[in-house]
């Protein structure tokens, strides 16, 4: 006898475990070790022996390598090869760190390198010539004003060099290289002479100059180059973090000053704000593949809502973006993390978290950039009960995964920092009639004999395929189809299958905006 079931929740895979093995399944020891995850209605087992990952939370998280040193919130960046590269953060104990960590998405490990100063709370400047500009950070514990040391990162052969110092001591502070090679750095932490000031870094002279008097002073800002040699700064905050700044200035190359833009950041929506943390890369980390940036913004009026902002350096214009669904939903509605960008396809995955801290309930939201696409987790990943978040994340190419850092075994302090990471592989993008697609599968009669209908409505015309995968993640059936606009029901025979888990996916090739998106839907299998 066959029998077809549709998992809709964790209970509902728990019983569908106990169906699938029996009585044993409390008993027997073996069997106690069966885990079961639940996402888009798909129900996945792993022994306790084998499992590395788990299908939750808008992507499949799996534990990472060890980082060599313990650390959170440290700046991250993508290099051009592939790799990526951590610059300092806190090791436990709250110490300012004085290393970084590459990692090497091809053999999957990290290589820790010595920097010649500690960079907490730092800035990091990617320039022109694909090195990197490491400038300041807080002291041990925190402590302000910081360091006016800097150094710059060469990739090519993982070195450190000692370069030109700030005139300032600064932490939570921001900056980029403008067109004419120099660096604009603004804002400072517990300093006003340096959150009132800017300077410009002339790397090639080795020398430093203080700009004029800034509109607003502040810590944390965002800074993003023009495209006529200018500036813009805005958001952070007030200098001892009073209060959050809605204004955006525009730093003068030829003048040496600053004049107001705006008093808002979404010209016409009041009280958006957004600050550098919620951004732990180089801004070019956040460049669309058109030369506009994406960045979060986020308010709380009526309630805390969060969106994403691009920035057209052409002519220095804010837009927030309109997505088809909303940033926050039920489940992702607590805190956005961070942001991170694939930007060979221009979609942003954003970190978020539901409700309660223990344990850690964490999920990837997926925008897609190019027509607002999001797709939000059905299910949400728990972390460990002994892990929270003071996270950093980069988006690998080569294989779309996403790194995570900053785990911390205190949801408290900053004095616990774990060596830990994650690596996450977001879930695809759909486009909308594709999520329409997706919602409307069912399988009839459930449950079933030696048959079972696979139904759903499409909104498109495209090849397709079924496929019928075991519990190992084995193909067992693999089936061409063809989607014609409109409601399908594909019968589908089960007389072949031996007792076993099972999921029931279909694979479709649809045009968007000239590209080929491979979109995929499953539904849960359990044949007796």
């Amino acid at each position: 006898m066959h029998l077809i079931s549709i998992i809709s929740s964790f209970d509902d895979c728990h019983l569908a475990c106990r169906v699938l093995i029996g009585n044993s399944y409390e008993n027997n020891t073996t069997m106690k070790k069966i885990l079961c995850f639940v996402t888009l209605g798909i129900c996945v087992m792993f022994s306790s022996v084998d499992i590395v990952k788990a299908q939750s939370g808008g992507g499949v998280f799996e534990v990472g390598p060890l980082m060599n040193r313990t650390r959170i919130v440290p700046m991250s960046a993508t290099m051009n090869d592939g790799r990526v590269v951590l610059f300092g953060g806190r090791e436990n104990g709250f110490v300012s760190s004085s290393y970084a960590e590459i990692y090497d998405p091809g053999l999957n490990s990290f290589t820790e390198v010595s920097m010649n100063n500690p960079h907490d709370g730092t800035c990091v400047i990617k320039l022109d010539d694909g090195r990197y500009f490491i400038l300041g950070g807080s002291e041990n514990l925190g402590v302000a004003p910081g360091y006016a040391e800097t150094e710059i990162y060469d990739p090519t052969d993982n070195s450190f060099s000692p370069s030109t110092s700030m005139l300032y001591q600064r932490m939570q502070h921001n900056g980029t290289q403008l067109n004419d090679g120099r660096i604009l750095i603004a804002g400072a932490w517990y300093n006003n002479q340096g959150a009132a000031t800017g300077e410009v870094i002339d790397l090639n002279a080795g020398s430093s100059v203080l700009t004029e008097a800034m509109i607003t002073p502040r810590a944390s800002a965002m800074v993003l180059p023009t495209d006529d040699g200018n500036a813009v700064v805005f958001g952070g905050y007030t200098t001892y973090g009073a209060s959050m700044i809605t204004t955006v200035e525009e730093y003068d190359h030829v003048n040496n000053t600053f004049v107001n833009l705006s008093n808002e950041i979404i010209p016409g929506e009041p009280e958006w704000v957004t600050y550098n943390s919620l951004h732990n890369g180089p801004s070019s980390e956040y460049q669309l593949s058109d030369g506009r940036y994406a960045f979060l913004i986020y308010r709380y009026s009526p309630a805390l809502e969060y969106a994403i902002a691009i920035f057209d350096p052409a002519d220095k214009s804010f837009i927030r973006f309109e997505t088809t669904a909303p940033i926050f939903d039920d489940a992702l509605n607590t805190y956005i993390y961070d942001a991170v960008l694939d930007k060979d396809h221009d979609r942003m995955y954003l970190l978020g978290t539901g409700v309660g801290s223990s344990p850690t309930q964490v999920g990837i939201i997926g925008v897609d950039l190019t027509n607002g696409n999001t797709q939000h987790p059905t299910t949400l990943y728990s972390l460990a009960s002994d892990e929270y978040l003071f996270p950093t994340m980069a988006f690998i190419p080569q294989n779309g995964k996403i790194l995570l850092t900053g785990i911390s075994s205190s949801a408290a302090d900053y004095f616990n920092a774990t060596n830990k990471t994650y690596l996450i592989t977001p879930d695809a993008i759909l486009s909308v009639q594709a999520m329409d697609m997706a919602s409307s599968i069912t399988l009839y009669p459930n449950p079933a004999l030696d048959q079972t209908m696979l139904s759903f409505s499409a909104g498109f015309n495209a090849p397709a395929r079924l496929q019928i995968i075991d519990a190992t993640g084995r193909i067992v059936r693999s089936e061409n189809k063809v989607i014609v606009t409109g409601a399908q029901q594909w019968q589908i025979s089960l007389a072949d299958l031996e007792a076993g888990f099972y999921y029931i996916e279909v694979i479709a090739e649809s045009s968007d905006a000239q590209r080929v998106l491979h979109q995929r839907f499953s539904r849960s299998l359990i044949v007796r």
